[in-house]
């Protein structure tokens, strides 16, 4: 089976929508008693952990990939590169939440809220964009080399594999078989 790579334009689209509700919830709730812009910085460190956790699995897969590591559960393979791909999926929707916040927020630059609030966004944006790297360079190192099949580039065209020519061989023996008729019936 062939993984496809995560287009660019689906993390654009993730980014830009993350862009214009982060904004348009900073509109609506920056009048409100109670803040709830920004990112508790917490939130920037889990990320960042997130990122360097996925980053140690996708480095262990791409040494299995290069043939420094003798051997690696396939699972952990594949929840690495699902692991990745989110990771270029949340990273720039989370990215847009945090900079849609910062920009309706950058109208008041004087106030001490506004610009702490607008640090914990910009942190929180820098950490999602971390993300972002870390899952490309985990789904490029999770791509595993084709074995056998067209996709290797070492088969050759009109090589053809043992199996592939047994069914054949028993395809046309059974068309042979079913295009003959008995004698007796033509009558």
């Amino acid at each position: 089976m062939k993984i496809r790579r995560t287009a660019w334009y689906v993390m654009a689209l993730a980014g830009v929508a993350g862009l214009i509700v982060g904004a348009l919830f900073a509109l609506f709730t920056q009048n409100l008693p109670v803040t709830l812009l920004g990112a508790n910085w917490l939130v920037p460190a889990l990320l960042i952990l997130v990122g360097i956790v996925v980053g140690v699995f996708g480095w262990q897969v791409h040494r299995y990939v290069k043939g420094d590591l003798p051997s690696l559960d396939p699972q952990r393979a594949f929840m690495t590169l699902a692991f990745g791909k989110a990771l270029e999926i949340v990273g720039p929707a989370l990215m847009g939440w945090y900079v849609g916040q910062l920009l309706v927020i950058a109208v008041h630059p004087d106030s001490p809220w506004a610009q702490h609030t607008m640090v914990e966004c910009g942190v929180a944006a820098l950490a999602s964009l971390v993300d972002l790297i870390v899952g490309i360079v985990v789904e490029h190192w999770c791509e595993l080399p084709p074995i056998d099949g067209p996709e290797n580039p070492t088969v050759k065209a009109n090589q053809k594999r043992p199996v592939a020519d047994a069914m054949q061989k028993k395809e046309e023996q059974v068309k042979k078989k079913s295009c003959h008729f008995p004698s007796s019936r033509n009558n």
